[in-house]
């Protein structure tokens, strides 16, 4: 191509012009074509697998599993677990740290929690959820900060725990 690379960059020529703009109205065209949302979310899986565990502070680790069991205290040995119901309040624990995509005609939320802090030493970790599942984990995401209580997930039950 005689009329485009960086020697020719400052050329405004009648085949350079022609191909540019042949050029942005096939780009313009690629989100009808391509399947972007999907190739972000491989992209974005692809960068969960990669990231370090999500770091905690002291307040977002009393509010996670994490902060729950057996502790001592002045009185000895107390256990702080919580009941769970549907009038809990729930959140994502970062807005990143999952990302739900289509594999397989399945859908897997993609985390990052349980990752190594040496990289890529576990495999790629997810779960497999159902559509109705898809759908509270999206209101999870839209909420994001805010937290929502169990009972207001858009779920017909919501069932507290997974087997």
């Amino acid at each position: 191509m005689s009329y485009m690379g960086l020697v020719h960059s400052d050329k405004r020529s009648a085949k350079r012009v022609k191909f540019l703009n042949q050029l942005s109205s096939l780009i313009s065209k690629l989100p009808s074509f391509a399947p972007v949302d999907a190739s972000v979310d491989q992209m974005l899986v692809d960068f969960t697998h990669s990231s370090l565990p999500p770091r905690l502070s002291a307040d977002e680790q009393m509010r996670t599993i994490h902060g729950v069991g057996p502790r001592w205290t002045e009185a000895g040995l107390t256990d702080v677990a919580r009941a769970i119901a549907g009038s809990t309040k729930v959140r994502l624990l970062k807005r990143n740290v999952a990302r739900l995509v289509m594999e397989s005609e399945q859908l897997r939320l993609y985390h990052s929690v349980e990752n190594s802090r040496v990289y890529r030493e576990k495999d790629a970790q997810f779960i497999e959820i159902t559509e109705e599942e898809a759908v509270a984990y999206e209101c999870l995401v839209n909420s994001y900060p805010k937290f929502v209580e169990i009972e207001n997930l858009p779920m017909e039950d919501p069932e507290i725990g997974r087997a």
